[in-house]
């Protein structure tokens, strides 16, 4: 198990925003992983990241910043070593497939995707 939490107390010194946070920084911050072996060769990993609500740049007429809300995804894996020397991987980000939009955030995250990977050590 591994976990990491960032805490960021941000003000924006100057300006008309001028102790506001500032944009796209959250005050909190979580990482989790869960890794396990199931054998010598094969283990296995979930991981959970919380990103906390942010302030958003003000794109429309109002001078009110948006606030964008917190989100969680959750990531699972699979590791297995084909030999010594060689091993798969295979993954899915964003299981839950988490909409992270423009509208809301002010900037598009990728929604569920899937990968696989082939390492060779030598």
């Amino acid at each position: 198990f591994n976990a990491n939490y960032t805490y960021t107390d941000s003000e924006q010194k100057t300006g008309q925003y001028a102790g506001s946070p500032l944009n796209q920084l959250p005050k909190h911050l979580v990482q989790t992983s869960l890794r396990w072996a199931i054998n010598d060769m094969t283990s296995s990993w979930l991981r959970v990241h919380y990103r906390g609500e942010e302030s958003q740049p003000t794109t429309g007429p109002s001078q009110d910043s948006l606030i964008a809300p917190s989100y969680t995804l959750a990531d699972v894996g699979l590791n297995y070593g084909l030999t010594n020397d060689i091993k798969l991987g295979a993954g899915i980000y964003n299981l839950l497939d988490k909409n992270i939009g423009m509208e809301e955030y002010g900037y598009v995250e990728d929604g569920r995707r899937y990968w696989l990977s082939l390492a060779w050590s030598f």
